[in-house]
């Protein structure tokens, strides 16, 4: 009876399941296998969930994309999304897209926007785009719009990163672009100012009242 009360106890502390649920730095393809299993991660009290992919004509396997939480969301690392125009006077392109849900597992504390940028591109005579169609984002490269914020008005507890991404080539053969990596972040509100400054003046007022008492009393 002690040796099954004590395996209890340690199984209970084991490193592996307190880690359980957490949002870790893997490729797309385990996130796509939590979602198949109706299951989802945890990041500083937000649930990710119903991660999906959909490889257009990129040529691309889930594997090839590193997502790593941050942020209240993902810096994602692509490998290989780029395209060359092979002959003069057409263009090419590549897409995929990326999505996931985000949501306030607290119901507490929603979210207040979202921002995303594109990080490290390689581009001569192309573009590369990012368009968040469940909110409204659209960047481009090629006319210098790599970061953009959506604010809620009002704030949701919950939303969604609806991602299609294309790199795209201008008519010159050879023309290239590629994309490397770009992020998706959620913001939400620091705590009250209200409660900051009473635990920093309330102390302050006090101390100001001893003195004044104190310089009464030895006058």
């Amino acid at each position: 009876m002690k040796r099954v009360i004590v395996f209890i106890i340690v199984l209970a502390w084991s490193p592996a399941l307190a880690r359980a649920g957490e949002c870790k730095p893997m490729d797309w393809s385990k996130y796509l296998a939590l979602a198949a299993n109706g299951e989802s991660c945890t990041l500083d009290g937000y649930t990710l969930s119903d991660f999906s992919f959909n490889a257009g004509n990129s040529g691309l396997t889930a594997d090839k994309i590193f997502a790593a939480p941050m942020n209240l969301g993902f810096q994602f690392t692509l490998t290989d999304f780029k395209v060359t125009n092979p002959i003069m006077g057409q263009t090419s392109s590549r897409n995929l897209m990326i999505d996931f849900k985000i949501t306030d597992s607290t119901g507490k504390n929603p979210l207040e926007s979202e921002t995303v940028t594109i990080g490290e591109t390689v581009i001569d005579n192309g573009d590369v785009t990012i368009e968040d169609k469940s909110v409204g984002i659209l960047l481009s490269v090629l006319f210098n719009r790599t970061t953009d914020t959506k604010t809620f008005n009002p704030r949701k507890d919950s939303t969604t990163f609806d991602g299609s991404l294309t790199v795209a080539t201008g008519m010159n053969a050879g023309a290239n672009a590629q994309l490397k990596d770009f992020t998706v972040s959620f913001l939400v509100p620091e705590p009250s100012g209200l409660l900051l400054l009473a635990s920093g003046v309330i102390p302050v007022v006090i101390l100001g009242g001893w003195i004044r008492r104190t310089k009464v009393w030895t006058s």
